[in-house]
């Protein structure tokens, strides 16, 4: 019967060229990446923190 391989910790050298490319910052941030994650930084802000209470509106007082 064949065994089964185990590959426990195996890395390709694909894997480590691509984590070699993102240690380095000047290869990760584009200008467009670096938009993006302004973007996201202000939606996770907004999520993540508590926002004070809104006045209660007339027009939906009776709802």
């Amino acid at each position: 019967m064949s065994q089964k391989i185990q590959r426990t910790n195996y890395r390709s050298e694909a894997t480590d060229f691509l984590r070699e490319l993102e240690a380095d910052e000047q290869n990760n941030r584009s200008p467009a990446r670096a938009a993006e994650e302004a973007k996201y930084a202000r939606v996770n802000r907004l999520r993540d923190k508590e926002q004070a209470a809104e006045k209660e509106s007339k027009i939906w007082s009776g709802f």
